[in-house]
């Protein structure tokens, strides 16, 4: 990502070992950063990630997104997501992302259709306690514990 020369923030998973990473990060020069993903996301231009939850957010965020797929999971769960672009091949990462950065009309694209169907994918307006109080309740509502 780094020979894109784009600033490239790492955010690593909560239970990963920093220091083997960094070595990695050094050498290319990337930057891992402490803060969670949640906070970093709406910072940045692009995301890139596997078949992380966090993909879903980004849509909602309007954050144009590569999904890598190099082991052909073939997962279903992004194929045609707004804004999304689904890769298996390693060969085609660096000249997608380099599009995706470069291109003002693709990237627009891209937003554009996550404007119109982000709410499709995640709800930030920061009522999902709510929400998910709400569901619970009517469950119990519906089907009452047997006593």
């Amino acid at each position: 990502m780094t020979a894109t020369g784009a600033y490239v923030l790492l955010s690593l998973h909560p239970k990963s070992d920093r220091t083997w990473y960094q070595p990695l990060a050094d050498a290319t020069g990337a930057h891992i950063n402490d803060e969670r993903i949640y906070q970093l996301l709406p910072v940045c231009d692009v995301f890139v990630a596997t078949y992380s939850s966090i993909v879903a957010q980004a849509i909602a965020l309007h954050k144009p997104s590569i999904v890598i797929d190099f082991y052909e999971l073939e997962y279903p769960l992004y194929a045609g997501a707004p804004g999304v672009k689904v890769l298996r091949d390693r060969e085609q990462f660096l000249p997608a992302l380099k599009m995706l950065l470069t291109d003002p009309l693709l990237y627009q694209k891209h937003v554009d259709a996550q404007k119109l169907h982000g709410t499709d994918w995640a709800l930030l307006d920061g009522k999902n306690t709510e929400r998910v109080i709400a569901v619970a309740e009517e469950l119990i509502r519906k089907h009452p514990p047997a006593r």
